[in-house]
């Protein structure tokens, strides 16, 4: 897992971070507002969900100035438009909890995007089921439908603290 800590500007016209080393993160988001983040996971990577192409998606992971934790998708290898806009865990934590012992479609996701995008939902559970989030797994029904993982639990846990490492 990398943890490099990086200063940035979003670009509101691209949604483009503009990405300096060694410094905290500052992101504007496309509502006017300031908002400081703090990014702890710059490049993450996780493989797509579609077994027969090996491609991966891209993400950050980051906590504003409350020490909430956010996510977003920055890119992806196989082609696709999505939302780069930050996501709030609390919210992913919320409506994945409600799921518990239950088979989770990727649209069970609809709900914490903005931007109505066909590959967020899909994209966004690939991220979710990455080992380094670790808070989906591939469910014994198909490789499109999720579960909790067994080790939920302490997956959400460490992603609520991981700035504090």
């Amino acid at each position: 897992m990398s943890h490099k800590t990086k200063k940035a500007a979003l670009d509101s016209e691209t949604n483009e971070l503009n990405v300096e080393n060694n410094s905290p993160i500052i992101a504007f988001n496309d509502k006017s507002e300031d908002k400081v983040m703090t990014v702890v996971i710059n490049d993450g990577k996780a493989l797509g969900l579609n077994t027969k192409k090996n491609h991966h998606i891209f993400y950050q992971l980051a906590y504003d100035q409350n020490n909430s934790p956010f996510i977003r998708m920055t890119g992806n290898e196989g082609g696709g438009l999505h939302t780069k806009s930050w996501i709030d865990l609390l919210e992913v934590f919320s409506l994945l909890e409600e799921q518990e012992g239950k088979a989770i479609k990727s649209t069970l996701l609809t709900p914490v995007f903005k931007s109505g995008s066909a590959n967020n939902c899909g994209f966004f559970a690939a991220v979710l089921r990455n080992p380094d989030i670790g808070l989906l797994s591939r469910s014994d029904k198909s490789v499109f439908v999720h579960r909790l993982s067994e080790q939920y639990a302490e997956n959400k846990e460490k992603l609520l603290t991981l700035n504090k490492n």
